[in-house]
């Protein structure tokens, strides 16, 4: 049984699977970062995960878990935070260290979605590769891709922090909708932001609403 403050490790191989926001996640959930439960690939492997959350159950809360370590690696649909309608459900205080997200260009949408108001808030991006984000497929406005993002963020106090971004088809960070307010992004590398043929904007950041964000 694992509980707050364990460490639990993935063998290597590829998990053709998603992690989700369920009951069992749930019950790993720490108590504080100092306490926090911690999930990476065993010592000397590599793990391959196709993605990690979707929607979360009604009733459900999962805090306090780090997914930890340069060989933890999460491809094509890449990470989620949100909810399923209208449910109770939340993840906060995740955090992301050291990970290599790759989408290659198979989805329609972002490698990273934090949202829905208190969904995903409090949680943590470092020191990780977000690439290959999005897909040229037309959405039906003319934009192709546009809206498909390294990280898009709506919730709040998100941290997202010595991290690289590239090869993305929208732009590589969109903090919009929701309440996208007190966030930080700082110490970022991001270049070929905004790939997509037609695109709404070529940014790199994009802080359209929310208030009290920083990017440095």
């Amino acid at each position: 049984h694992i509980s707050s403050g364990d460490h639990l490790y993935f063998r290597g191989g590829t998990y053709n699977e998603t992690l989700a926001w369920d009951s069992q996640m749930a019950a790993l959930s720490g108590t504080s970062w100092s306490n926090a439960t911690i999930l990476e690939a065993y010592p000397g492997e590599t793990v391959y995960f196709n993605d990690i959350g979707g929607c979360g159950l009604s009733n459900i809360t999962t805090s306090y878990i780090i997914f930890k370590g340069t060989n933890l690696n999460f491809h094509i649909g890449g990470l989620g935070f949100t909810p399923c309608g209208n449910t109770l459900a939340s993840a906060d205080h995740i955090r992301f260290d050291g990970l290599y997200i790759d989408q290659n260009h198979s989805h329609s949408e972002s490698c990273v979605y934090l949202g829905d108001n208190d969904y995903g808030a409090y949680s943590e991006i470092l020191n990780s590769y977000i690439t290959r984000c999005g897909n040229f497929i037309n959405d039906g406005q003319g934009h192709a891709g546009a809206h498909y993002h390294g990280v898009y963020v709506s919730t709040h106090n998100v941290l997202i922090a010595d991290t690289e971004m590239y090869d993305v088809t929208g732009a590589c960070i969109h903090n919009y909708s929701g309440n996208p307010s007190n966030n930080v992004y700082e110490r970022l590398k991001l270049h070929q932001c905004g790939t997509a043929i037609f695109q709404m904007s070529t940014s790199a950041v994009i802080l359209n609403t929310g208030t009290n964000n920083v990017l440095r």
